[in-house]
Order: C-alpha cells, then sequence, then structure tokens
C-alpha cells in the first residue's frame, strides 16, 4: 500500500495531486506500532478538502483492484532486485540477519524479508478494509492557526516539555471525488533476463577511446559477480559557475530535469535502472550517471539520452 501512495507513475494519485498544483509532495510509510501513515505537503492549506476528497475516493476504491495481479507484479520486481542487484555491505548484510532472525526460519532469514513469498489477495483486501474515514486521525500543521470555515477550533493544549501549543478541532469534511487513476500490474522492462558474464579481469585498467570526438574511457570487471552497468557522462564548461545567476540556474534546471526523467521512466527505475545528476562546482562539471542491468541497457540508456536531448517544457510545468 506504501508502494502504491508513494508511486511516482503517471497515472499514480501523486502524480495526479501534485499536477493538479494542490501538493508539493505525498510520502506514506508504516511506523513500527503498524500505523500507515501519508504525510501530504499541501500547497495551500485552504485546499486541504479536496485532497482529503480525492484520497478518501482513492482508499474507497482500493478494494475494486485485482489484487492478485498487483502483489503478483511487486512479487516479481521484487524478485528481479533480491537476484541481480548490487551486493551489500557486509556490516549491513549481519546487522539485517541479527534483526531479522527473530521474525523468520534461519534458512529464510535473507530471502523472506526481501521478496513477497505468497500472495494473498483475500487478506490484502481485508486490510484495506480497516482504512475507513472512522478510524482515522487527522493531525494539521500550519504556522498559523487557520481561519477557516472548514476547521472549528475547539480546545487548546500546551505540550509540557517544549511548551508547543496545539489544539482539538473538529474538521469538516466533504464527500469522495472521482478522478483517474490506476496501479501498476505490468512492466515491460520486467521481462529481462540479466546475465553474469565472467572472465572480464583480464585487464582491470580502462582503456581511453577516441573515434567519438570526446575522452570515453573504457574497463569492465567480473569479480564483484553482478550483471550491473554503470556510465558516468561528465560536461564541463565553466559558463555552468560564471556568474551567480548561471549557477542558480543550472542547479535548479537539473534538479528538475531529475524529477522529469524520474517521471518519464518511471517503470525502469522502479525494477533497479537508475539515472542521476551530480553538480560538481568546484570545477564546473554536470556528472549523469546511467546504470542498470546488462540486458536492455543499450534501450535504457538511449532512451534517457532522447528525453534529455528533446526536452521540452509542458503547460503543468
Amino acid at each position: 500500500l506504501t508502494n502504491i501512495l508513494n508511486s511516482k507513475h503517471k497515472d499514480s494519485i501523486k502524480t495526479f495531486l501534485i499536477k493538479k498544483g494542490l501538493v508539493k509532495s505525498l510520502v506514506s510509510y508504516l511506523d513500527n506500532q503498524g500505523t500507515l501513515i501519508i504525510e501530504i505537503y499541501l500547497k495551500d492549506f485552504t485546499n486541504w478538502q479536496v485532497i482529503d476528497s480525492y484520497l478518501r475516493y482513492f482508499l474507497d476504491s482500493l478494494p475494486k483492484h485485482n489484487w492478485y495481479n498487483v502483489i503478483d507484479y511487486f512479487k516479481k520486481k521484487d524478485e528481479l532486485l533480491f537476484n541481480y542487484s548490487s551486493k551489500e555491505d557486509f556490516l549491513e548484510l549481519a546487522l539485517m540477519f541479527s534483526s531479522n532472525i527473530f521474525d523468520h526460519p534461519i534458512d529464510k532469514v535473507y530471502y523472506e524479508p526481501a521478496v513477497i513469498s505468497e500472495i494473498d489477495s483475500e487478506g490484502i483486501v481485508d486490510l484495506i478494509n480497516l482504512l475507513n474515514h472512522q478510524n482515522v486521525k487527522v493531525i494539521f500543521s500550519s504556522k498559523e492557526v487557520p481561519n477557516l470555515s472548514s476547521i472549528e477550533i475547539l480546545d487548546k493544549f500546551t505540550e509540557p516539555y517544549y511548551k508547543i501549543e496545539y489544539y482539538k478541532v473538529n474538521a469538516k469534511f466533504n464527500k469522495p471525488v472521482h478522478f483517474d487513476y490506476s496501479i501498476i500490474t505490468e512492466n515491460e522492462y520486467l521481462n529481462i533476463k540479466p546475465e553474469f558474464i565472467p572472465n572480464l579481469d583480464a585487464n582491470l585498467k580502462p582503456n581511453l577511446i577516441s573515434k567519438y570526438g570526446s575522452k570515453t574511457w573504457f574497463g569492465n570487471v567480473s569479480k564483484f559477480n553482478e550483471s550491473i552497468v554503470i556510465s558516468n557522462l561528465l560536461f564541463t564548461n565553466l559558463s555552468f559557475i560564471f556568474d551567480l545567476k548561471n549557477f542558480i540556474d543550472i542547479y535548479v534546471f537539473l534538479f528538475y530535469l531529475q524529477v522529469k526523467i524520474n517521471e518519464h521512466l518511471n517503470l525502469p527505475i522502479e525494477i533497479g535502472f537508475y539515472v542521476g545528476f551530480r553538480f560538481d562546482e568546484t570545477d564546473s562539471t554536470v556528472r549523469l550517471e546511467i546504470s542498470g542491468f546488462n540486458d536492455n541497457y543499450n534501450t535504457f540508456f538511449n532512451q534517457v539520452i532522447d528525453f534529455i536531448v528533446n526536452f521540452k517544457y509542458n503547460n503543468e510545468d
């Protein structure tokens, strides 16, 4: 459920609310006490009822989905990431084992916490039905006490340690409002078969290849037993930091372009491919990292480059 709420694909509830201009972010997670928490950063506090109405519709409509297909998709994605992702740090691995051994059989202490082992579509619907509107606590956080007809201020309290004032309120909720959204059950990138390629360690020193009109280095390695390809493209231009305006413009643009790429290529990124920008102001260099599994890597790489080269602003931007 938290994965679905946090999903950034083009038809998710998160993307819908952001493109509507209603929220800046939406984050969902499960705390240690088993509470499902949805944190929404509103763009304008006065729109809280509209956002709540969409969220109520979303939660009410969840039982209608084919949950076998939804869970099966997450299971396949988990298996791919578990079998082919980069190796974990040994200390983190040891800590994970020592923690998980209390909750899982010793022969499953590594696999079971990472991969869905059983598809229980009826069980997930039972859980979803617990998300009723009578069983929810709503916490409003604002710099100022809201002066809205939709929020009636009742009792005032003071937190004893930090002396922070807070209020019990009576909030007036509207009815759920329909909107179109979808939950991912299929991903064309899942149909890949990464392959470990042995015997690439004869010459670990990268070679300089110059035939592409720029300095291109290439090297490969097998000793880590991984099927990951990593590329770094470095663009150096003193105009990036020529003056303060250029510096701020390039910094903001790269941050924004990262958001747009993550949205456009959400499906491959969700299963382990990666795109990331880094701006090194000390030598005026922009670094673009594109990494992923060696199966379908060329396709993903070209999609990233094509998106950047042909990037255009839409009205929503």
